[in-house]
Parts: C-alpha cells; sequence; structure tokens
C-alpha cells in the first residue's frame, strides 16, 4: 500500500507540474496565435504571425517634395485596428508664375481590418490648407483657405524592420474662401480627389 500511495503522489506532482509549465509557455507566447507553432514562418514577416505590433509611426511622400508639397506625419496606434494621424504641410509651387505658397494640417483616423500598418484600410479625416499667390501688379494677392472632410481607402504594407508604405485613393468635399488685396471674391465648394502614398518607418 505505501508503494503504491507513493507511485500516486508521483504521479500527481508529475502532472501538477507538466500543467504549470504548460501555463507559463502560453503566457510566454500569448503574443503568437497557436497555428504560427505548426508551420514556418516566412523571413521578414514574423508580425504576420503575432498579436503585438508597434506604436507609432512617421511617415513622408519624397515624391512631394520634386512638386513643392512637403509634408512629414507621424501616428500613434492605440489598438490593433486603430491609429490616429497628424500630417503637417508646407507648400511651394515654384513651378508656377507667379509662385504659389502656403502650409496646412491633415488629421485622419485609419482603420485597419486585419492589424495596423497592414492590409486594407479606411481611413477619415479632414484637411485644411492656406494658400498665398502674388498676382500681377495691380491685382494684389490672390490668399485663401480651403478644408474639409474626407475619405480614403487604402492598403498598407510593413516589414519586420519597421518600414512600411500605405497607398490610398478617396475623395474629399472641400470649403473655400478667396480673396485679393482689394476685393473678395466668390467662396467655393465641391468634391475634389484626395489620396496617400506613404513612406514610414514604425517603432
Amino acid at each position: 500500500m505505501n508503494n503504491l500511495a507513493m507511485k500516486f503522489v508521483f504521479l500527481v506532482t508529475v502532472l501538477a507540474s507538466s500543467l504549470v509549465s504548460g501555463q507559463d509557455r502560453e503566457e510566454q507566447y500569448s503574443t503568437v496565435p497557436v497555428e504560427s507553432g505548426r508551420q514556418l514562418v516566412p523571413v521578414g514577416e514574423k508580425h504576420r504571425y503575432s498579436y503585438d505590433y508597434k506604436r507609432w509611426n512617421v511617415w513622408t511622400n519624397p515624391f512631394g517634395y520634386f512638386f513643392g508639397n512637403f509634408n512629414i506625419g507621424g501616428s500613434y496606434a492605440f489598438h490593433q485596428n486603430f491609429k490616429v494621424n497628424a500630417s503637417p504641410t508646407f507648400i511651394y509651387f515654384w513651378n508656377s508664375n507667379p509662385n504659389v505658397i502656403g502650409g496646412g494640417l491633415t488629421v485622419s483616423t485609419s482603420i485597419f481590418f486585419k492589424k495596423v500598418y497592414d492590409g486594407f484600410y479606411l481611413e477619415p479625416g479632414a484637411q485644411f490648407l492656406y494658400l498665398s499667390q502674388r498676382r500681377t501688379i495691380g491685382s494684389g494677392t490672390l490668399k485663401g483657405v480651403v478644408g474639409g472632410p474626407q475619405l480614403v481607402a487604402g492598403w498598407g504594407w510593413v516589414w519586420d524592420a519597421g518600414f512600411n508604405l500605405n497607398i490610398g485613393l478617396g475623395l474629399g468635399y472641400y470649403w473655400g474662401d478667396v480673396s485679393n488685396d482689394f476685393e473678395d471674391t466668390e467662396a467655393f465648394d465641391g468634391v475634389f480627389p484626395a489620396g496617400n502614398l506613404q513612406f514610414g518607418y514604425t517603432f
């Protein structure tokens, strides 16, 4: 009977220790789905098999520099499917005659259907710009403010190193009020195209 009791105690101890070690492993890999442990993970795509995500992202559109549109943006991911964005812009269209100078701000929220920075997303937001153009002698300076809501749909790519790319197209409804040094001109409003082309880094 003593040997049987000792064997029973040993068996219970082994089972309990295996359960505890299993819980430790589950906590250690709580950010990784179960399926990822049953297949090879492609190099550079480890983020696809993890619930974890990076919070901050900074980006710019270097192609806009060639046309006089200089912007840099930042975003913060407060959920695995949501992030908020802010992007100040400086505009200097030197190719126009006369030149156009201005600046503005775009604020938005990106809604990713898979995980932030990766896959299809919708981005509602608003954009506001101030533009100024010095006209010919006697016409003064033409200046105005334009802005309004916009909605962009696009696709994002992200790599384990942190680099990411966002491309999107959409529409915005903007109101404008243009005037010069001598008289107010008629305000305008309407639907205009909107879009994203962002090369960024997450951390």
